[in-house]
């Protein structure tokens, strides 16, 4: 019999983050540490979900002091990668994924992890490889969320590349597999606006925007649409929505955005 969330499990805890109730999942893992400071399984909980509500350096301390703690698993080596892909330190993304892939040849995580630090890191025939892996891993998975990110990946190489259709069937498979995920979202809005579907592609774009209000990258995004459609006062706005949004996230993306507001948006 449980008494409220100080009772609740492991393996309970796992199915809110699976929900994505991330902030759930932190307080259900303080109060297994408020008892035990030394549960792992706990601290990498709470470390991937910091992670997903961006308070990156409390997810890293709790996913390093796991890791310290049992320096065996796999998961907590690649959560450590998915953590520095989304700090934008592709570098250390791509070292941890490969430590996760030393303990654990056929892990899916750290295939599709090194998958996208490679993307990031401008090799995209190897990160193309690595999503090839990663995909084949995919073959009897229950779970097909799990699929999603390695679309992405594969949905950003193709429009690189300037394969625009084989770019949205990518994205649009990304999206079947999780309806939710801010990234398909967001690389499907970008082909569909390459196609001139614009009303359509700001409504994929506002679809991600409702997912994380905190995420810059999508509004520059949302503002290039607007360029692209010869609205530079929306544009702009957009652009400086992106400039300003919460500063607990970093922005990578600050000299794209500063240079468009210097070309479109400073006349």
């Amino acid at each position: 019999m449980h008494f409220g969330c100080a009772n609740k499990s492991i393996d309970e805890i796992e199915i809110d983050f699976q929900n994505r109730d991330y902030n759930k999942v932190a307080t259900n893992c303080n109060q297994i540490l408020i008892r035990d400071s030394l549960n792992h399984e706990a601290l990498f909980l709470r470390g991937r979900a910091k992670t997903e509500l961006r308070e990156f350096e409390i997810a890293e301390k709790d996913i390093k002091k796991a890791i310290r703690i049992n320096p065996k698993k796999p998961e907590y080596y690649c959560s450590l990668s998915y953590l520095m892909n989304k700090k934008g330190n592709f570098s250390l993304g791509k070292e941890y994924a490969e430590k996760t892939i030393d303990i654990d040849y056929d892990n899916l995580c750290g295939r599709t992890n090194k998958s996208w630090s490679e993307l990031e890191l401008g090799n995209f025939e190897e990160s193309f490889k690595e999503s090839e892996r990663a995909l084949i891993l995919t073959k009897n998975l229950e779970d097909k969320t799990e699929k999603s990110p390695i679309h992405v990946n594969r949905a950003i190489i193709q429009y690189e590349w300037k394969n625009f259709e084989e770019s949205e069937i990518e994205a649009k498979k990304a999206v079947k597999f999780d309806s939710k995920s801010i990234e398909a979202l967001a690389i499907l809005a970008k082909v569909t606006a390459k196609k001139k579907n614009y009303s359509h592609a700001i409504k994929l774009m506002d679809n991600a925007i409702s997912l994380d209000k905190n995420y810059s990258l999508l509004y520059l995004n949302k503002g290039l649409i607007f360029l692209a459609m010869g609205k530079e006062n929306e544009g702009c706005e957009w652009i400086k929505k992106g400039m300003n949004v919460n500063e607990k996230y970093p922005h990578p993306y600050t000299n794209d955005m500063e240079r468009l507001m210097k070309k479109y948006c400073e006349r």
